[in-house]
């Protein structure tokens, strides 16, 4: 599903997932957005689960005010974008309110999942 706007978040508490695509996005986009609930302070533990063949970029949010609104999550000992390769998971921790996912290119048929 591509990103349909500002304030249509999904909620993702911990426990859950949450498919972001599983069909063609007609090329690079960004996903729907997800809102990580905190629990109790505490930074949200995320894993991304990329089976299509494109890298994945995260992008968060402190407002889901639009797409612009979001920024890649960087490495806090290096500074680069958290990206998650073609085929692979990638798991990390985050205090941003919102979370989104950038494709390189169109994913495909392939299935983009979101857990916490």
């Amino acid at each position: 599903m591509i990103y349909p706007g500002a304030g249509l978040a999904t909620a993702l508490s911990a426990g859950q997932s949450l498919q972001l695509s599983n069909a063609s996005l007609g090329g690079a986009a960004t996903t729907q957005a997800v809102a990580l609930g905190p629990v109790a302070g505490e930074p949200a533990e995320v894993t991304i689960y990329n089976h299509s063949a494109t890298t994945l970029t995260v992008m968060v949010a402190d407002a889901d005010t639009g797409s612009a609104n979001y920024l890649a999550l960087t490495d806090a000992a290096t500074g680069t974008a958290i990206t998650c390769a073609a085929t692979t998971a990638i798991t990390f921790r985050t205090s941003a309110l919102f979370l989104t996912v950038k494709t390189a290119g169109d994913p495909g048929a392939a299935v983009i999942a979101v857990s916490r």
